[in-house]
This record gives C-alpha cells, sequence and structure tokens, in this order.
C-alpha cells in the first residue's frame, strides 16, 4: 500500500470517526461538552477541505490527523486506564490521569468526573466532613440543575453513609426537587433511603412513583439503581413476601446476597416478625467481609432494634401504598430482560482475542519469512483471493484472504475495529456464533469481491468486520420488545451510522474493496 493510499485513508478515518462522535455526541446532548464538539468539528472540517483538494500529502493533513489522535484516541485510552487505577484503590493515578485527559480534551465536561473520583476517593478514606460541607456550599451557589441535581446526590449518600439520616432529611425536603428525582434514579435511592430510616413512608412512597414514572428508569444504565430502589420500597412498606417472590426468581452474586439478605431482614423487621428478621440479618453478617465496615454499622443498628420487639409498620394511606406495590410487581414481571453486555475482559470474549491474534500472527509470518519476494507476490503465495486463481478451482482462498493484510496501517486498523466490535458481538451473539458469522460473511464477502472487483488480488478482514456489524444489527433488529427499547434504538443508531459512513472512503479510494464489505454486510 502506498504511502499516497495510507495517508488518503488516514484523513478518511478522521472525517469518518468525528463524524460518528459529533453524532453520537449531538444524540446526547452537548450539555458541557460544546467546546470540545467544536474543536472535533473544526478538525472534521480541516479533513474534509484537505480530502476535497486533494492534498492528502500536505503537512496539515498530518496536523488533522495528530490533532485527532490527541483529542480523540489517547483520552479514550486514558479513560481506561484511570477506570482500572480506580477500581484497585489508586485515586491519586486516576485523578491524575483523569486530569491529563482534561488537558487533552478541554471542554469535554471532565470537571464531572474528577469531582466524582474526589467524592468517591474520601468515601473510601472517611474523611467526609470537610469534603461534605464543600459540596454543600457548591450545591446552594451553583445555578446549574443538573450539576445541582448530582451534587445533591453526592451530599445525600454521604449523609447516607454517616447515618445521618435527619440531617439527610432536612437537605431533601429544604432542595431537592420532584424533577431531579424523576431524572435521577440514582438521587431518588438515596432519598428513599433516608426517609425510610426516619420512618417516613408517605415520602419513601412518593419518591418511588417518581422513579418509577420519570424518564430515568427507561434507561438501561439505571436498571440495577431501579431495581434497588424497588427492593429498599417494599422492605421499607413491610411487604416480605412479596420482596422474597421478587428476589427469588434469579440467583444473585456475591454483593448482591449480601445486600439481599440485609433488605429481607428489614422487610421482616418491618412486616413485625421479629424472628425472621434475625435470621435474615444473621445471613447478612455471615456474608460479610473485612472490607464491609459500614454494612456492618448498619446491620447493628437494625438488630439493636430489634431488642425492642417489632409490629407492622403504619402506612399512611395503605391503599396508595397497595397500588405502589402492584406496580413494581407488574413492572418487575414484564420489564425487558436487562442486557448483560459490559465492556469485557478477555474471558468473556476469547473468540475475539483469538482471532487478532490470528491476523496479527499471519502477518509476520507473510512479511518475516518472505522478504525477497514483493508485497503482492508474499501475499498470493500467503492464501491472497487471486482473481485466476480461484476461477481455476483454488476456493479455499475466500477463507485464507480474510486473515492477510496488505500492509501493517491496513492490519493495525482492521485489528483495532475487530477489537472494538468484536467484543460487544461475541456477548451478543455468543462465542460459536460470532465465529460462524465472522467466518462465513467472511467468505461470503470474499465471493462478492471476486465476481465484482476489477483488480486480481484482494485480501482483508473487513468483510468478516462488516459481517460482525450486519449479524449485530439485525439481532438488535429482532430483539424488539425483549431489551430496553433506549439500549436497542441507540445501539442500532450508532452501528447503522458505521455501516453507513464506513462505505464513503470506498468511493474515493480504489483499494478499498466495497463489494468485500457489501458481501460481508448481507452474509452477516
Amino acid at each position: 500500500m502506498s504511502n499516497d493510499t495510507i495517508f488518503r485513508m488516514l484523513l478518511w478515518a478522521v472525517v469518518l470517526n468525528a463524524a460518528l462522535l459529533l453524532l453520537l455526541m449531538w444524540r446526547r446532548g452537548l450539555q458541557g461538552q460544546r467546546g470540545y464538539a467544536l474543536l472535533i468539528g473544526a478538525d472534521l472540517l480541516l479533513s474534509v477541505a484537505l480530502l476535497a483538494a486533494n492534498l492528502h500529502d500536505h503537512p496539515l493533513a498530518m496536523v488533522a490527523v495528530g490533532a485527532f489522535v490527541f483529542l480523540a484516541v489517547v483520552p479514550g485510552l486514558l479513560r481506561g486506564v484511570a477506570a482500572w487505577a480506580a477500581r484497585r484503590g489508586r485515586w491519586g493515578l486516576a485523578m491524575r490521569i483523569t486530569g491529563l485527559r482534561e488537558l487533552l480534551q478541554p471542554g469535554a465536561g471532565i470537571g464531572r468526573e474528577k469531582q466524582l473520583l474526589a467524592f468517591l476517593q474520601r468515601v473510601q478514606a472517611g474523611d467526609t466532613e470537610a469534603f461534605l460541607r464543600r459540596l454543600k456550599e457548591e450545591a446552594v451557589a451553583n445555578q446549574d440543575p443538573e450539576l445541582q441535581a448530582m451534587l445533591h446526590e453526592q451530599i445525600l449518600t454521604l449523609l447516607a453513609l454517616e447515618r445521618r439520616w435527619e440531617e439527610a432529611e432536612a437537605w431533601a425536603d429544604e432542595r431537592v426537587t420532584p424533577g431531579m428525582v424523576a431524572a435521577r434514579p440514582r438521587l431518588g435511592s438515596a432519598l428513599i433511603r433516608a426517609y425510610g430510616e426516619r420512618g417516613r413512608m408517605d415520602a419513601v412512597i412518593r419518591v418511588m412513583y417518581l422513579v418509577e414514572g420519570g424518564p430515568g428508569a427507561r434507561e438501561p444504565e439505571n436498571a440495577e439503581v431501579v431495581e434497588h430502589c424497588r427492593i429498599m420500597v417494599l422492605a421499607f412498606t413491610g411487604h416480605a413476601e412479596v420482596l422474597e417472590g421478587l428476589l427469588g426468581r434469579t440467583a444473585p452474586g456475591p454483593l448482591q446476597a449480601k445486600v439481599q439478605a440485609f433488605w429481607r431482614g428489614v422487610a421482616w423487621h418491618q412486616a413485625g416478625d421479629v424472628g425472621r428478621a434475625r435470621e435474615w440479618f444473621q445471613k447478612a453478617e455471615e456474608l460479610l467481609g473485612p472490607e464491609d465496615v459500614r454494612a456492618r454499622e448498619a446491620l447493628t443498628a437494625r438488630r439493636t432494634q430489634l431488642l425492642s420487639g417489632a409490629s407492622p409498620v403504619a402506612l399512611p394511606d395503605p391503599e396508595q401504598a397497595r397500588r405502589l406495590v402492584e406496580a413494581i410487581e407488574d413492572r418487575a414481571r414484564t420489564q425487558p430482560d436487562r442486557p448483560a453486555i459490559r465492556p469485557a475482559g478477555l474471558r468473556r470474549t476469547p473468540v475475539t482475542l483469538l482471532l487478532v491474534a490470528v491476523n496479527l500472527l499471519a502477518y509476520g509470518l507473510v512479511y518475516w519469512t518472505g522478504q525477497e519476494a514483493d508485497s503482492n507476490r508474499r501475499l498470493i503465495q500467503a492464501g491472497a483471493s487471486l482473481t485466476g486463481a480461484v476461477n481455476a478451482g483454488e476456493y479455499w482462498r475466500l477463507a485464507s484472504a480474510m486473515f492477510l493484510h496488505a500492509g501493517l496501517f491496513h492490519l493495525v486498523l482492521n485489528s483495532f475495529m475487530l477489537w472494538f466490535l468484536g467484543r460487544f458481538a461475541e456477548q451478543l451473539l455468543g462465542s460459536i456464533r460470532f465465529f460462524a458469522v465472522y467466518f462465513g460473511a467472511g467468505v461470503l464477502g470474499n465471493l462478492a469481491s471476486h465476481l465484482y472487483r476489477d483488480y486480481p488480488v484482494s485480501v482483508g478482514a473487513s468483510s468478516s468486520i462488516f459481517g460482525v456489524l450486519g449479524a449485530t444489527l439485525a439481532v438488535l433488529v429482532l430483539s424488539r420488545g425483549k431489551v430496553p427499547e433506549s439500549w436497542r434504538r441507540f445501539r442500532m443508531f450508532s452501528r447503522v451510522l458505521v455501516i453507513g459512513l464506513s462505505f464513503l472512503p470506498g468511493l474515493d479510494v480504489k483499494q478499498i474493496d466495497n463489494y468485500a464489505h457489501l458481501g460481508g454486510l448481507a452474509g452477516g
């Protein structure tokens, strides 16, 4: 692949990725990110102008490519490192890396991420008083409703961790609005805990109605929080049997088991059954580890209350509570399954890792063992899709060609796309079906390329990658009603954008094989 082609493809890569990033940012809303969006937009316009003027070898082309790398690619890698550091409690490292991201992505609203990291760091260290005072000052002074809601959420969470229920109740009554609760289920969760511990069942029920009816409850990323709100409401209102039925449907993980045992104990306590409450509190204690200091404090406080006996909680409006419980049962029974797709480790996506490794190994073998031959000859010897050879009966080349690449840039581009898209697809399809799609779509894409292209040699994994895109899009189309609609539509939107934009460079760069892309997409 010539340098001219590589530079032109790099500019196209900037155009496509910058356009996709801007569209996704626009769809999600640009609050707090307008400055960053302007920088990405300026880089997009520069790249388009260079392509239109055929100036892909101009020094400004490297400026455009370099700007995108430092605006989007490097910060993405740094975000992953910061998340890794935060998960391991290395808060100082996470803060420094996030600060570096803020320098590379000015105007991207990363200051809020730093605030959240600082919040978590203080919570873990137990050094909350000065931080809580500062949060309260910011919440009073700030006029941005979204930021105010986030600050109230952090304040109430800290007060709950310190078991300062009366203070939390007073702050919520004075500062928190219904609109904030409807938009932020996590804020609702903190309120339910505070009001429930204060015995204000009317406020618990009112907050839960806001959570269930608000737009935040329809976002898939809030599903676990909404479920926890339901558990707390059933527990505080003493609907122990309903809670048992709700929790008995699935086997909980280790963390869930501790939380569920505690709330089952609270539910039986509120229902007036001291014996069963003690049983569940005992199970919760057995599951706690040495790190669960605050959970142990909450458990001790509840057990102390049991010493004076218990009677069923008095609900101010039993009919209103009954309707809410029925709504919770109905939602839990009929809501679509929550997609179990998160950023995946290597163990959950072994086929994606294997395919990337095979592509890298094949590239190394071809270019390290055939130094005496030119590039095309080496690829043909290794199994490239050669028109005359396939016509002569060497159909195996339609399969082998998907593991070969015409140069380092081609390899890196396809390996990145495979890693980026494959991990999602493998979790959605399952490892065996994912491999079948990758291989089958690759063969069909190479067959389409063989039938219609007007040059003799073709290689690359892009036909398989388009097959993966096509398969995930088909699964998402067929998943209507089975997964949350907002989750499904957003991922369909992003994949349709990727597919549509990815065909554009093939109209300009002849080395890009759109026939293979189209065949792979149809095959997937």
